[in-house]
């Protein structure tokens, strides 16, 4: 039986930069949707930016965003690695919000929690109704859990419940699988060799049990798991941290531009590689 000790099912746990990879999804998601290119600046769309981007605004594309090398406004894009949770990488969220024409945490529940099975993914985050990009979601311990009591919080260097960890590791299973999502409860992967699944998804988003569908493309999973911008840091792909020793060139920028908390404080932590692959950071 599931067992909470001192919580209950509803007692929520952050992901912190864990979630990162969320935020991955679900621009990949708009991406096989063909509603988001990744190499077009985002001043092309028409978005205005909120963060202060100095003369860099016009080249700034989600690329360099899902990188990490945007520059910050201090550097032009692509040309050095800064680690960011703050407004400059919410600029991914805003133009999503901006293509899809719809509140990102409705959405995001739509396209990416209900059919991985934990529709309460975002649940955190209803009160704004729009993604944080930097992560920092929390999530409640029952992986299906869909009411939330709010103000109940644990940081998750203590304890995680076996079912918190459940609902994190569909996240997971999702890049495992290519992917391909296959049904309700995740189980298997991509469709035989051979097969092709014409499985849409439910009008409120669910899939239909049994029946695989495919939220992201083979070619941009590959990618998130490539260190794009090598030169810069070669351990780190789209919104995750790879399991390989990172190069960091001499020029690399650093301190508070680079090292910034998800509410754009900056972060006295030392970011390394020893994360493993598949999760965000």
């Amino acid at each position: 039986h599931e067992s909470y000790s001192a919580n209950s099912s509803e007692t929520l746990y952050s992901m912190d930069s864990a979630m990162k990879l969320g935020t991955a999804a679900l621009i990949g998601i708009a991406h096989a949707d063909g509603t988001l290119d990744l190499d077009a600046p985002l001043a092309e769309y028409g978005l205005e930016p909120t963060a202060d981007w100095g003369p860099y605004w016009p080249l700034v594309t989600t690329r360099h965003l899902l990188s990490m090398v945007s520059g910050l406004g201090q550097k032009p894009p692509g040309t050095a690695f800064a680690y960011d949770s703050g407004s400059h990488l919410q600029e991914l969220i805003w133009l999503l919000e901006h293509v899809t024409r719809e509140a990102s945490v409705h959405w995001a529940t739509r396209r990416l929690a209900i059919p991985l099975g934990v529709p309460n993914m975002f649940a955190g985050q209803t009160e704004s109704a729009h993604v944080h990009a930097g992560g920092d979601n929390r999530l409640p311990c029952s992986a299906t859990e869909s009411g939330c009591r709010r103000g109940s919080f644990r940081h998750p260097s203590q304890t995680l419940p076996a079912p918190f960890l459940q609902a994190m590791l569909r996240l997971g299973q999702l890049f495992v699988n290519g992917g391909w999502w296959a049904d309700r409860d995740g189980a298997g992967g991509a469709p035989a060799v051979g097969q092709r699944s014409t499985a849409l998804l439910t009008p409120s988003g669910a899939v239909p049990a049994g029946a695989p569908v495919r939220l992201l493309s083979a070619a941009y999973v590959r990618e998130v798991f490539t260190p794009q911008y090598p030169e810069t840091n070669s351990a780190y792909g789209f919104l995750t941290w790879l399991n390989q020793h990172p190069s960091r060139p001499a020029g690399e920028m650093s301190g508070d531009a680079a090292e910034m908390r998800c509410d754009g404080t900056p972060a006295e932590v030392q970011r390394d590689a020893r994360g493993s692959e598949g999760w965000g950071g």
